[in-house]
């Protein structure tokens, strides 16, 4: 179960890599997050890290219905700093998460 879970929580860091290097667009990135999520909340997970997850990834799908309704799909220079904040909260989220998950796995063997 905990080795799912940084499984997990390592897709989410490759997929943040692949929107980073623009192999993927934010539509596609979110999706992923969003379905890597749902297989983290399966089993239990720390309620205050789940609701930081879930407080980033509205954040950043309220930003692609905006950059969808108002510019086509692109970002723009008002809206790129406000994805890079959330990547950047995201990143540390997860380390934190992974670290929380790998003390468990010691801890449990």
């Amino acid at each position: 179960m905990i080795i799912k879970k940084l499984r997990q929580l390592s897709k989410m860091n490759q997929q943040i890599n692949l929107y980073c290097s623009g192999k993927i667009g934010l539509g596609e990135f979110i999706g992923d997050l969003i379905f890597l999520r749902e297989v983290i909340l399966e089993e239990d997970f720390s309620w205050e890290i789940e609701t930081q997850l879930n407080a980033h990834l509205l954040n950043l799908e309220s930003v692609y219905s905006y950059v969808l309704e108002k510019n086509d799909g692109k970002l723009d220079s008002m809206i790129q700093p406000t994805v890079e904040q959330e990547i950047s909260e995201l990143r540390k989220l997860l380390k934190v998460s992974e670290s929380m998950l790998s003390r468990e796995l010691t801890t449990s063997s």
